[in-house]
Formats: structure tokens, C-alpha cells, sequence
């Protein structure tokens, strides 16, 4: 009896340890998420992005090119590297600053996207889910 007891109360503090881990932890997507958030001055646009994925996705890289107002500005790329120790992987970049105007006055296009695995494959990208996105004119991801 007095095992069984011993066994219960392992399995509670157990259960009581997973249930706080996951309240002050992320939570794995298979999907990308990209987080905008604008920084500098009201004149300019200066965007810094976070992009965040599951660890179980094998995503290492994403390429496109970035479209601004429908003028090609650069070939942009995310790179995964940085690991939370949980289930994200992630990539953080500051993109350039455009000095001419607002970030409310740039119509942005991702286009030809091209998701690369650890090993140099590509594979069809996941669905890119966005936040922050408003800070922009307007905001799409093309598919080809």
C-alpha cells in the first residue's frame, strides 16, 4: 500500500511539472510564423522580423524575393539556427530601413519562396502565418 502511494504521488508531481512547463513554454506549430514589429522613426520603415517554426518540421532555410511597392528590392532569406531548448526553432532579422516613407505607405509581396532542409533539399514550404502584418499598406505571400 504504502508503494502505491509512493508510485501516486511520483505521477502527481509529474503531472503538476509537464502542466507548468507547458504554461510558461511555447507551443510547437507546424506552420511558420513571422512576426513583424516596426522600429525607428515615423519616417522611415525599419521592420524587424521573428520567425518561429517547430523543431519537427525540417525547415532550415526560406528563401524569397522581397517586393516593395512592386519594384524587387532584394533576394530576402530566413536562416533557422536559434533553439529555445523546447520544440522552436527560429530565425530574428532586422530588415533594412527604408528612409523615403512609413512603413503604412509599402506594399510588400513575398514571392518565390524556397524551403531548403539541414541537408540542402528543397520541399514545399509550410503555410507562412503572419502577425503584425498591419504596419504595412498591405502584406501577401505568393505561392508559385
Amino acid at each position: 500500500m504504502k508503494k502505491i502511494g509512493l508510485c501516486l504521488a511520483g505521477i502527481a508531481m509529474l503531472c503538476g511539472c509537464n502542466s507548468q512547463s507547458q504554461e510558461s513554454g511555447p507551443t510547437a506549430t507546424d506552420y511558420l510564423l513571422v512576426k513583424y514589429t516596426a522600429i525607428g522613426t515615423p519616417e522611415s520603415c525599419g521592420v524587424e522580423i521573428l520567425s518561429t517554426i517547430s523543431n519537427q518540421v525540417d525547415l532550415y532555410m526560406l528563401d524569397y524575393d522581397l517586393y516593395l511597392n512592386g519594384q524587387k528590392k532584394m533576394l530576402s532569406q530566413l536562416q533557422f539556427s536559434g533553439h529555445d531548448g523546447i520544440d522552436y526553432i527560429r530565425d530574428e532579422t532586422v530588415s533594412l530601413v527604408y528612409e523615403n516613407a512609413p512603413c503604412d505607405s509599402y506594399d510588400v509581396e513575398w514571392r518565390n519562396l524556397k524551403c531548403i532542409t539541414d541537408f540542402r533539399d528543397e520541399f514545399e514550404c509550410p503555410e507562412i502565418k503572419t502577425e503584425g502584418a498591419e504596419i504595412f499598406k498591405s502584406h501577401t505571400i505568393t505561392r508559385d
